[in-house]
């Protein structure tokens, strides 16, 4: 992979995002460092926040409302907005609310998942997506991974509720127990993976480890991301799980300062699977692209030594 190659990708990502009515050419537009109205931002926020219910929740579903406060926040990060809106701090409330109800992946016990520590007599603080007895279909994060089997959705649902609550700066006891428990499922990984747990639930984990600033999590992230890390194939692609997903807590690691120098490594075997992958409208398909461009486009203008001009980028809202 050339430098002229990164940076032809960088650029044709950047377009063709910037001309997509989506969240994501906002984010993006702020990023780039781009002269853009902080009211495009406010515009998406308000319509986020259009589709939510009385009770803050976005549908009564688990998933779709961590997407959305986690779209709310990226926007408010990028655009710097201060001023706060009552319908976030009800989603968040809504999301507590599901924290310890039946259901949770800790729930129940076996003797190898007591064994292994994983079991709820020594896990707390998860949340649950839905009662116990309600299968959970597959699902499909932001970034476009599937998420496949009951076991597996429970978890990366609960990761996800507690990245979104850190992210907000919420922290209590119950999100100290269940970042131990997240330490717990990466101390086992190393030696046999829970059973319904893809390599996609061992990045759930990671991204939430690494919202919270205590060295025990910022430890067990980087020994997560490492064991990531040596599922990368030669061609930039990881073994059973999505690129996306992988880029994406990689690069959030990377922006956190967790073992930077391996992971721009993987980030720049990443970007070659980018470039060979990307299509001619500078997409990388229209399922989830808007979300899916954004992470390549931040991973391509992390390693592009041009970086692309300040104030090249075009706004959108």
């Amino acid at each position: 992979m050339t430098v002229d190659a990164l940076d032809q990708a960088l650029a044709a990502s950047q377009a063709w995002l910037l001309d997509q009515e989506a969240p994501e050419a906002v984010v993006l537009a702020h990023e780039a460092g781009a002269d853009v109205p902080r009211t495009n931002a406010r515009h998406w926020v308000s319509r986020v926040l259009g589709e939510q219910r009385d009770d803050g929740s976005w549908g009564g579903d688990l998933l779709r409302t961590i997407d959305s406060l986690l779209t709310i926040q990226e926007l408010r990060t990028a655009a710097r907005l201060v001023e706060q809106d009552p319908g976030v701090a009800r989603a968040h409330d809504w999301i507590r609310g599901r924290r310890g109800l039946p259901g949770t992946w800790a729930d129940g016990c076996s003797s190898d998942r007591h064994r292994q520590g994983l079991c709820h007599h020594f896990s707390g603080g998860f949340y649950s997506p839905a009662d116990p007895d309600v299968m959970q279909p597959g699902a499909r994060l932001r970034c476009g991974a599937e998420v496949a089997g009951d076991g597996e959705l429970r978890f990366v649902a609960s990761a996800l509720a507690l990245r979104c609550v850190l992210g907000a700066g919420r922290e209590g006891q119950d999100d100290r127990l269940h970042l131990a428990g997240l330490r717990q499922v990466v101390r086992v990984w190393a030696e046999n993976r829970p059973g319904d747990l893809s390599v996609g639930g061992l990045l759930a984990a990671i991204h939430a480890l690494i919202a919270s600033d205590h060295p025990a999590d910022r430890d067990a992230a980087q020994a997560g991301l490492r064991l990531v890390g040596s599922k990368q194939r030669g061609d930039g692609s990881w073994v059973e799980t999505d690129a996306f997903q992988a880029l994406d807590v990689i690069g959030t690691a990377v922006a956190a300062g967790i073992d930077v120098d391996r992971m721009n490594q993987a980030l720049w075997h990443g970007a070659r699977l980018l470039v060979s992958s990307q299509q001619k409208d500078g997409s990388w398909g229209r399922d989830h692209g808007p979300r899916r461009a954004l992470i390549g486009w931040r991973t391509l203008r992390r390693l592009a030594p041009s970086r692309l001009a300040k104030g090249q980028a075009g706004g959108q809202g």
